[in-house]
């Protein structure tokens, strides 16, 4: 069946993932890369449309300036950015302790989508809770989340 087709597929990429030698792929930093990756590309994509005047934006009246989105976006990506860089220089430095044991055998495709689900139920809670904290918090809320709120319209990297 279906299950079977996909659990294939997920075993074929692992495959030559591993024959080919990738030995990023153990660095405990190569999701957190992921991440950012994907992250940057959505800040990006949004930094288009607003660029662009896009008329799928939901608040139309309100077009954020370049210096405001240079403003929001630099600081994120260089802080961001920095943190994937050190853990990847860190990698380098000290591989055997900074990499992880990739099984074997590949999981299952219902066992890919658990792990999945599983992650963004995590991220999800600890994002909620750096939120919070970035209200609760005076010093962080004052300093660093306040530039978050000064805008009254959300855009890609406020």
């Amino acid at each position: 069946g279906g299950l079977e087709v996909m659990d294939e597929a997920v075993a074929w990429t692992y495959g030559k993932c591993l024959e080919h030698g990738m030995p990023y792929l153990t660095n405990m930093y190569f999701e957190a890369t992921l991440t950012y990756l994907v992250w940057f590309a959505t800040g990006m994509y949004f930094t288009y449309l607003d660029v662009t005047r896009s008329p799928t934006k939901i608040q139309k009246d309100y077009w954020p300036t370049n210096w405001e989105m240079l403003s929001c976006a630099v600081p994120q990506i260089i802080v961001y950015g920095l943190g994937v860089v050190i853990g990847w220089v860190q990698w380098v430095k000290h591989p055997q302790e900074m990499s992880q044991v990739i099984q074997e055998a590949p999981p299952t495709f219902i066992e890919m989508i658990f792990q999945i689900v599983v992650t963004f139920l995590i991220f999800d809670f600890v994002m909620y809770w750096q939120h919070r904290a970035l209200h609760t918090v005076p010093w962080l809320r004052n300093n660093l989340h306040s530039v978050h709120h000064v805008f009254s319209a959300p855009f890609g990297w406020a």
